[in-house]
């Protein structure tokens, strides 16, 4: 079971990552697909975030979806894109509950506020 080179932190993925990282920042958007990017970025690494947490991955994803490799090719690509749009929604449910339970309790102002008491300690 050793998956040195497809785990997140391998070498091979993060020179892929940051070989797609220079290509899509050499794309010009309009004014629409960048703020549908801006929209979803956010979502999309809070859904990373959320998904590849050792507990939500160890207790809900891992072997969970094993049973598609006995489906037909077309059969598993609906059931594994099915898949994904159910834990996208479900994770970026949970990243906006996240983000509103922030706001209401103001986490980014009492962030900067112990930021700059600790700043002002270390002058």
């Amino acid at each position: 079971k050793n998956a040195f080179l497809i785990n997140y932190i391998s070498p091979t993925i993060l020179i892929a990552a940051a070989a797609l990282l220079l290509l899509f920042s050499k794309i010009n958007m309009g004014k629409i697909s960048s703020a549908v990017t801006a929209f979803f970025a956010p979502l999309a690494f809070g859904v990373f975030l959320l998904h590849t947490h050792p507990l939500v991955w160890n207790n809900w994803l891992l072997n969970r979806y094993v049973s598609f490799a006995e489906y037909s090719p077309v059969k598993m690509a609906q059931a594994v894109f099915t898949a994904t749009l159910a834990i996208w929604f479900v994770c970026s449910l949970a990243d906006c509950v996240r983000n509103t339970v922030f706001k209401i309790l103001h986490i980014k102002k009492m962030c900067i506020l112990i930021e700059n008491k600790i700043k002002t300690l270390l002058k």
